[in-house]
């Protein structure tokens, strides 16, 4: 998973865009219910104490401001049927992060 986000990561920079991209995971996941971005939980370093699935890996090339970072991050993992983020990393010229569904 890590080769994955590094792979986006690069090739986001490499063409300068700032659209949210998104790698699904193997295990992808049907999104059934949807949570609100609101509902989203972020873990940067530690992972959630519940069992989860990963989704897949999202990239956002789009500056440092860190509360529109964590916004935009958060809208697309809602979009992908996530309810968390992990492994956020902020990064000099956006961020990356794993979505997952963590679950009840």
């Amino acid at each position: 998973m890590k080769v994955i986000i590094l792979m986006i990561a690069s090739v986001s920079f490499l063409y300068g865009c700032a659209a949210v991209s998104f790698a699904p995971s193997s295990e992808g996941y049907n999104a059934s219910i949807i949570a609100s971005p609101n509902e989203i939980k972020v873990f940067r370093t530690e992972k959630p104490s519940k069992e989860y699935v990963e989704i897949g890996a999202i990239n956002y090339p789009g500056g440092t401001d860190l509360d529109e970072l964590i916004k935009v991050m958060k809208k697309e993992a809602s979009k992908r049927g996530g309810n968390a983020i992990i492994d956020l990393k902020i990064l000099s010229n956006g961020a990356v992060g794993t979505v997952v569904r963590i679950k009840k």
